[in-house]
């Protein structure tokens, strides 16, 4: 049993920080500081979107909400459901920023926006 706890454990743990990497990617594709991205789903401090970026802290539906509106996106772009219709090309970004392990990566290829030299250099993810 702990086996099945501990596999659950682990893809909470990477859709948290999988979500959070979206945010921040969604974020500084819009130009937007933490601390702008707080005022518009606050009263939050900045120090809050820098938890849920890293998935250190996980987001709760109605913030994740908030978040997908102020960022121009619907909630299944954080789950890489609305991709495609987003206009993002998987290939182009994949495998710059890589894989979140395991638990992602059973659930196949992921598909993040596409980022320009600003953003790579914003995004240090390994």
């Amino acid at each position: 049993m702990p086996e099945r706890e501990d596999d659950h454990e682990a893809l909470a743990a990477g859709l948290d920080i999988d979500i959070g990497r979206r945010i921040k990617l969604r974020r500084i594709q819009l130009g937007l500081s933490q601390s702008d991205l707080a005022r518009k789903i606050g009263p939050v401090a900045f120090q809050q979107v820098q938890k849920y970026e890293n998935g250190t802290d996980r987001v709760s539906a109605s913030r994740l909400y908030l978040i997908a509106e102020a960022l121009g996106v619907g909630i299944g772009f954080f789950y890489g459901l609305d991709d495609a219709a987003a206009g993002i090309d998987t290939a182009a970004v994949a495998g710059s920023i890589g894989l979140l392990g395991r638990a992602v990566r059973d659930r196949g290829p992921r598909m993040l926006p596409r980022h320009d030299a600003r953003t790579a250099q914003h995004l240090r993810w390994t």
